[in-house]
């Protein structure tokens, strides 16, 4: 059985320090490239020879997106987790990350509309974590040559 407890306790900044350079040593020494990708649960398996913490793939996942908030190109394809080479695999990453974005958006707007026919208003819903930027992100300037 899972111990729930146990994967969800908060890492301290110190672990998460570790954790997120693990993951980004392990990248960059052995799974540069998209041909190279590691599947999440290969990764959390190699992680734990370096890390004494319990990690499971939500925790990974958690990480990644920490690592990629930072600004460090870790790409996702089918095959799992890999460090950019090529310009391209990064673009790949972004629509991907896009496409998800798209879809979130539509599943809102979908409950949205469902709630409305249900209680007869649309839910309130706050997005104070949400900064200006997101404009930019769903609807990016065109680059002129």
């Amino acid at each position: 059985m899972i111990e729930f407890e146990k994967f969800n306790k908060p890492l301290t900044r110190t672990q998460e320090f570790l954790l997120t350079n693990v993951i980004l040593e392990i990248l960059i020494k052995c799974h540069v490239g998209k041909s190279k990708a590691i599947t999440a649960v290969e990764l959390v398996a190699d992680i734990q020879l370096y890390f004494d913490q319990d990690i499971d793939v939500r925790r990974l996942r958690q990480a990644i997106c920490k690592l990629r908030m930072k600004g460090y190109p870790v790409c996702s394809c089918s095959k799992g987790y890999y460090y950019v080479d090529e310009p391209f695999e990064l673009e790949c990453t972004i629509q991907s990350l896009t496409e998800r974005l798209k879809a979130l958006a539509a599943l809102i707007v979908a409950m949205s509309s469902k709630y409305r026919e249900v209680y007869g208003k649309y839910p309130f819903l706050v997005f104070d974590d949400l900064d200006e930027n997101i404009e930019k992100i769903v609807s990016p300037p065109l680059i002129e040559d």
